[in-house]
Parts: structure tokens; sequence; C-alpha cells
């Protein structure tokens, strides 16, 4: 993990972890903490200031492939790898107590990409993309998916980008 000014281009701080591919990285809003979701199947939060990791998640099953923090900055979502329906889930997390909360469950291939919506009726949502052609979205308070889209014969989806209309 580095971190770099873009203003001057130097290197303010690094730390390596060894056998630590990352797959995913994400700022909290207050900018007090990095989530780092990775190929060693561990979700590792960093202290953004001195770069040491602060908390460690339990060990997922599978390759954790992306991660978001709530805008409330109390809840992680990370998603998992897999196949035929083993792994190819979303796990919800609370980021000050590093427990798994939930589990989102329903895709048949490997979850690419979760984020985070904002709050609506429903209460904060949750949306997710996989492999298998197919988007999901969930209420984060429940396992039940809310919404369910395949694009049939589209090929893999890898990843989705959400319009935050609450900055």
């Amino acid at each position: 993990m580095k971190l770099w000014d873009l203003t001057t281009g130097k290197l303010i701080a690094e730390n390596a972890i060894a056998q630590n591919l990352i797959t995913d990285v994400k700022w909290s809003r207050d900018d007090r903490c990095i989530v780092q979701a990775s190929e060693d199947k561990e979700i590792k939060v960093w202290d953004s200031r001195s770069l040491k990791v602060v908390r460690q998640f339990p060990r997922k099953q599978y390759i954790q492939t992306s991660c978001d923090i709530s805008s409330d900055g109390r809840s992680v979502l990370t998603t998992s790898n897999g196949f035929q329906g083993n792994g190819c889930e979303a796990t919800l997390w609370d980021l000050g107590e590093g427990k798994l909360v939930r589990e989102f469950n329903g895709h048949q291939q490997t979850v690419a990409c979760g984020r985070f919506l904002s709050s609506s009726g429903e209460g904060e949502l949750v949306i997710t993309v996989s492999n298998d052609s197919s988007i999901r979205v969930w209420n984060k308070n429940c396992e039940d998916s809310l919404v369910y889209h395949s694009l049939g014969g589209a090929g893999t989806l890898t990843s989705i980008a959400v319009y935050d209309d609450d900055r």
C-alpha cells in the first residue's frame, strides 16, 4: 500500500504485506481509514495516516474481489470469487466491530463488484454485479434480493459505478 501526494508526486508513506495482492481499495468519507480487499481472502482496514493495519476481518473462503464503505462509515461491503453458486456472495461487515453481519447469496458466478446505494424508502440498499451477467439489489437489513435482473448474453459484468447524490 502506498500513499502519494498528487500535487508533488512524492511518496508519503508505504507499507507492504507479503502475499497481499490487492483487488480493491476504498477510502472512508472521513478520510480516517482505508478498506482493502485482496486475493489472500482477507479484508484489511488501514489507518490512512500511518498506513498500519488496524483491523482484519475474519478470513473468507474465496478471493475477495471488491469492497465499499457505507455513507455513514459504519458498514463495509465485500464481494467474493466463486463458481456454481459456491462463494459468489456479497458480505456485510460491521466496520467498528470487525464482525460479519450478513451474507447476500444468489449469484451463480463470481460477484465482481458491490456498492452501497443511497438510502431510500426501502432503507440503505446494496447493488451487486456478477460474472453470471446478473445485477441484484438488496436491502442491507435482510438477506433477500429485492431486484434481480439478468443481462443474459451480455457476458461478464465486472464493475458498477454509483452516482452519489449525497455529496
